[in-house]
């Protein structure tokens, strides 16, 4: 995981302030309370202390152990969010989670699919209990995740808890909670300071001396409002009657905000002033970050002492290494080097750019040269660098860095159109394939780069992956084929993409000589450009094949091959493995071990549901029924060739093995009638299934998602939709279908 980074190591550790130097009773003893549940939900706008409060609080815990995660929204993101949140957990437990973020890097597997339960049985079967601390969840949209989280807290070891802190509630079943007792909510009035709080931070911690009265005008002006109160703590120091300050202060938050902001900022000398502006650019600084950021060495020296007179930066590790701004702050900050140094911004992030590559940090460096309006050179950074993201299991950078530089320009980009397609897939959206495969090959006539016809070759090799997965072999040989005859430089990573699939697409053809002649070089290609699903994939079609052939001993050894692979990384849930399952249940089924090959047929037909290739789903459960049809189940082999005929429907060409595998199968249940239309029209079963799912508030592309098809083929099914019912749009053919008794 990336929070092995120092950049990011202070995500999980509870941030340090003077003000945990206030103790907030009252507060303090809602949390204590919380903790008995399942959930806190800590919620306020920002500038509450609620980060404070907790932080502190935390660090009060004795015989529980805690795990903190600072979000930010990055990790707006599945995979991401659930690796980060085992680590956190891996810092007071360094034994925990192995198997769920094995599960994280292998693309394609859904986090709930797999990791997430192999978390909570591990929490389960812990010896102590654990307090999960999430700070900043309001930068969290993606519904998966706020899925994921209402699962974990629902199933937690009673002496576990979940501790959040947020700016809005989350989406999730919070009256359901209330009326059960099992969530604890704190909210701004238990967070608002009274006169003795605000008497502990002004005069016992800040040193500032203040009467009674003025610490009760103080409160009473701002709410007792943590960070007004920090706020004013900052001017008063520089005022020569303190009390006549105070007299005079008022206004709502906004206006705090701005006066004291003015305050403050003018203030400060010059060259503290300059610092804090141009270092503004800055999520998180530290001391040679921010030195390459304002070409100046000393950096380390000045966050450390601004930490210490404090109020402008929070300390994110234990090391002094890394730094944040306070928020309020850093927008102060970025409005004033808005005002004072307009034409410096873009050098500051070009600067933060080039330390961020420096150091290994490709989509941070993304980020800035798009801030800095660098939009080409981010462009050349992303297309040179997303295939190592991939292999690090970072989707979310691949995915946030294509966002960054929008969609307009990466239109423009048959490269980027390449790799956002390449994300189609390992995010499970093959209905989106065929569409930014499409955009490559219409941008590569206009593009001004090097290299066009490797490109086009590079598109030619996701054309055959998009027809393989939609179960069309013949056109995914034809497509790879083409691609290979072009691609004379074998442009990385494609080839390493397109040719295990071709040689999986001419075995299933009925072509085994020239399919191992395919997948031989194909996995010492994928070896040198380390890419292990396709290794893994390409294994398993050799294995079966071996296994096919009458080759025990052979398809064993590749079986074991496959399994290493499966292991060490993280692809035992994947759909990638269903190959290889389906070799091991052949073997076995050859040697009349029948509950075992049920066994693996079940788990590879499982996978294969979860994942995107037709062609092995029917096969897997041609093959599935035939094994329960040897067990005499011959009510459940009914069921499994019906569901394999539904498969094989959706194929455009499945190759003859399939079919020959299927074949026998067709006879074992009762005919499945197909809708018949007047004028001796007639749907087909794929037909039938779109039209099965026309009158639902499901768009188009939702259907083709939905499917696993192109919307390319969607709209042509609903055309033949239309004329076949004699009828001009969708509304009309879901009130005819209900007439005809189709719907």
């Amino acid at each position: 995981m990336a929070s092995a980074d120092p950049l990011f190591r202070g995500k999980l550790v509870a941030p340090v302030s003077r003000q945990d130097c206030v103790a907030r009773v009252s507060a303090e003893h809602l949390l204590d309370v919380g903790a008995e549940g399942r959930l806190t939900l800590v919620d306020a706008p920002p500038g509450w202390g609620k980060t404070t409060l907790v932080a502190r609080w935390v660090r009060s815990l004795r015989g529980r152990q805690h795990a903190w995660l600072s979000l930010d929204p990055a990790d707006d993101d599945p995979r991401r969010f659930w690796g980060y949140l085992v680590e956190s957990i891996r810092a007071s437990r360094p034994d925990f989670g192995a198997k769920a973020l094995a599960l994280l890097r292998a693309p394609g597997t859904p986090p709930m699919a797999g990791a997430l339960p192999a978390m909570l049985d591990e929490l389960d079967t812990a010896a102590d209990g654990i307090v999960l601390v999430l700070d900043d969840y309001h930068v969290i949209s993606d519904p998966q995740i706020h899925a994921g989280m209402v699962f974990l807290i629902e199933h937690l070891a009673e002496r576990d808890h979940v501790l959040l802190v947020t700016r809005a509630d989350p989406p999730f079943p919070v009256p359901r909670w209330r009326v059960r007792g099992e969530i604890t909510e704190v909210r701004v009035d238990d967070l608002r300071f009274d006169t003795a709080d605000a008497k502990q931070l002004l005069n016992d911690v800040l040193g500032l001396e203040l009467t009674t009265a003025s610490v009760a005008r103080l409160q009473q002006r701002t709410e007792g409002w943590a960070a007004g109160l920090l706020l004013a703590a900052i001017s008063l120091r520089n005022q020569s009657d303190p009390a006549a300050f105070v007299e005079g202060f008022a206004g709502d938050d906004r206006h705090i905000v701005d006066y004291l902001g003015a305050e403050v900022l003018d203030a400060l000398d010059d060259p503290t002033r300059r610092f804090l502006a141009r270092t503004s650019v800055l999520d998180r600084l530290s001391g040679p970050l921010c030195d390459a950021v304002t070409e100046s060495p000393g950096s380390a020296g000045v966050l450390a002492r601004m930490e210490r007179s404090n109020l402008f930066v929070t300390s994110l590790d234990n090391r002094g290494e890394w730094y944040r701004y306070h928020q309020l702050f850093v927008e102060l900050l970025r409005l004033d080097l808005r005002r004072t140094e307009p034409a410096e911004i873009a050098a500051l992030h070009r600067r933060a750019a080039g330390w961020f590559l420096q150091t290994g940090h490709l989509s941070e460096a993304i980020r800035h040269l798009v801030s800095a309006g660098d939009r080409a050179d981010a462009a050349d950074l992303l297309a040179a660098g997303w295939s190592q993201l991939l292999q690090r299991g970072d989707l979310a950078a691949i995915t946030q860095s294509l966002d960054v530089l929008g969609d307009d320009a990466v239109r423009a980009d048959p490269r980027l159109c390449l790799v956002r397609a390449w994300m189609t897939i390992n995010l499970g959206r093959v209905g989106e394939l065929a569409e930014w495969i499409d955009a490559a090959e219409k941008a590569l006539p206009v593009w001004d780069g090097t290299g066009t016809s490797a490109f086009a070759a590079a598109a030619g090799m996701l054309r055959c992956m998009e027809e393989y997965l939609t179960g069309d072999a013949g056109a995914a040989i034809a497509s790879a084929t083409d691609a290979v005859a072009l691609d004379a430089v074998e442009l990385p990573p494609w080839r390493s993409v397109g040719c295990p699939v071709l040689g999986i697409a001419l075995y299933w053809s009925g072509r085994p000589d020239e399919s191992r002649a395919t997948l031989l070089p194909a996995l010492s290609r994928a070896r040198d450009a380390g890419n292990f699903l396709a290794q893994l994939h390409a294994t398993g079609c050799l294995a079966l094949a071996a296994s096919a052939r009458g080759e025990p001993a052979a398809a064993a050894e590749l079986i074991e091959r496959a399994g290493v692979i499966r292991r060490e990384h993280g692809f035992g849930d994947h759909w990638a493995s269903a190959m290889t399952l389906l070799a091991q249940a052949r073997v076995d089924a050859d040697a009349d071990r029948l509950d075992a090959a049920e066994r693996s047929l079940e788990e590879a037909v499982d996978l294969s549901r979860r994942g995107l290739a037709r062609i092995e789903l029917a096969y897997g459960l041609g093959e599935l029924a035939s094994v329960q049809l040897r067990r005499g189940n011959r009510q459940a082999a009914a069921a499994t060739a019906a569901e394999a005929e539904d498969a094989l429907a959706y194929c455009p060409d499945p190759g003859s093995v399939v079919e020959r595998a299927t074949a026998p199968l067709r006879g074992v249940g009762p005919p499945r009638p197909v809708p018949k239309l007047p004028y001796g029209e007639q749907l087909s079963q794929r037909e039938a299934a779109v039209l099965a799912l026309l009158p639902t508030a499901l768009s188009l592309r939702d259907i083709a998602s939905s499917l696993s098809v192109s919307n390319n083929t969607i709209k042509t099914q609903t055309r033949s939709i239309y004329r076949k019912l004699g009828v001009p749009n969708r509304a009309e053919a879901v009130a005819r279908a209900r007439e005809l008794g189709l719907a």
